[in-house]
């Protein structure tokens, strides 16, 4: 086992090197100060590009006991690996020193055995809230049971100072400790900071602790990060049938009819792989079309028409045009609008129908909106307690360097064409209470 002292000064002793390549056997125990008794402890292992974070909780799996872990294996590679800690403590943050631990090579062959993944801290987290569910929900059902129901004892009096004795209130005393030394740790927070025990380090570790990311129009966040970051915004098309884009794909004439001979698939892309879409279009859409025949249909693959997933079926004695029809994307998150004319007709008519067309995300029918080309012609109000901005995103619905609103953020456009997604840091405290209040309802 290796053993590590960390200092009230925020320096690190370690004790004992380790060898390459093992697996959940390496224990660290960390020995803390009294001053850090209180605190949230995180352990940051780092070898290289790689770096994993260990909550140092008891009933953690990582965990072995109070203030002990394994040490990742990831990062168990010959020469070296550093570790660090640092803690939280309401508003209150400490953080400590890098320290080396020496890695001799091992005689292990990559492939032996296969190695499962540290769980990362997100894992942590839920198996943490999914942990206190459980208990949780025992301790309400013994409460349910008349467990704690015990019988209502006499109204006592509170305690005086007559009720210790000397030798009591003297063991209350400690004896006065020396005056504090921490050196070369930065009294406010600079970012820029190349010291390691500075804010620095900890604010790259709360950066990677949770990423979360929410989509719609308009978002409303109340558990981000205090810590100041950079969100990153982004605009997308509500609806995702892009019609000019087809237009001009297509045999389109210049008398705005449309000269299909056969079969024709037109690709729709950027979509999210294997999840359900709903082509929807006005009632009787494409019907009259044609007399001769004409099919439409939503398709996986590029094909011939396919009935089970035909929107449209004109022929000379019958036909249809559904409203809607529902379809997952593939593997490659495409679809393809199937096309078949089985004669040389001249469509007159089909541009005029080509009306209130949506492909929307989910299984039901979405109330039409217009495809967007440019997204600088949004406009997105950016919202915080005490402030407002008003921000235009690129022509591709990307937005730069907008600095994080803390305690809330609400973001709102002004089209309903468009969903927003926002990713930024959350707050690790308020997620996993928001978690927990999921778990218990």
């Amino acid at each position: 086992m290796i053993n590590v002292d960390i200092l009230n000064n925020g320096q690190i002793n370690t004790y004992g090197t380790t060898v390459s390549d093992s697996a959940r056997t390496e224990k660290i125990h960390f020995n803390f100060p009294e001053s850090w008794k209180e605190y949230v402890k995180k352990a940051v292992f780092t070898n290289g590009e790689i770096t994993v974070n260990v909550l140092l909780n008891a009933d953690e799996t990582m965990c072995t006991g109070k203030d002990e872990c394994f040490v990742p294996h990831e990062v168990i590679k010959a020469p070296q690996f550093t570790v660090s800690v640092f803690g939280v403590l309401g508003d209150s943050r400490a953080t400590s020193a890098e320290a080396i631990i020496k890695v001799t090579e091992s005689g292990y062959t990559k492939g032996d055995f296969p190695e499962t993944p540290t769980p990362l801290e997100y894992e942590q987290l839920i198996n943490l809230a999914n942990e206190t569910k459980q208990i949780a929900r025992s301790v309400r059902e013994e409460a349910d049971n008349g467990a704690f129901n015990g019988e209502k004892g006499e109204k006592g009096d509170p305690f005086t100072y007559e009720d210790f004795t000397t030798e009591q209130l003297a063991g209350l005393k400690g004896e006065k400790g020396d005056a504090g030394i921490i050196e070369n740790i930065d009294e406010i927070f600079n970012p820029t900071s190349e010291n390691a025990q500075s804010g620095k380090a900890l604010s790259e570790a709360f950066a990677a602790c949770i990423k979360q990311c929410v989509s719609g129009n308009p978002i409303n966040i109340n558990d981000i990060s205090a810590v100041t970051h950079t969100v990153k915004i982004s605009v997308q098309n509500k609806n995702l049938f892009n019609l000019s884009k087809m237009l001009i794909a297509s045999n389109w004439k210049t008398d705005n009819s449309l000269h299909l001979s056969g079969y024709w698939n037109f690709p729709i892309s950027g979509l999210k792989k294997e999840t359900s879409y709903t082509l929807s279009m006005a009632e009787n859409g494409w019907r009259g079309v044609s007399n001769n025949g004409f099919f439409v249909s939503l398709r996986q693959d590029v094909g011939k028409w396919y009935e089970s997933y035909s929107i449209c079926h004109n022929s000379a004695d019958s036909g249809y045009c559904k409203k809607s029809v529902t379809i997952k994307s593939n593997e490659e998150g495409l679809l393809y609008l199937s096309f078949y004319n089985p004669t040389n007709e001249r469509l007159s008519s089909f541009f005029e129908k080509c009306t209130d067309i949506i492909l929307a995300e989910g299984e039901s029918p979405a109330e039409y909106t217009p495809f967007i080309d440019d997204f600088s012609e949004i406009n997105l109000s950016v919202i915080g307690d005490s402030s407002s901005q008003t921000i235009i995103p690129s022509s591709n619905g990307i937005v730069e360097n907008l600095t994080s609103i803390y305690p809330n953020l609400r973001i709102v456009s002004n089209s309903d064409a468009v969903v927003i997604s926002c990713e930024y840091n959350a707050d690790t405290k308020k997620y996993i209470d928001n978690k927990i209040a999921e778990l218990m309802q």
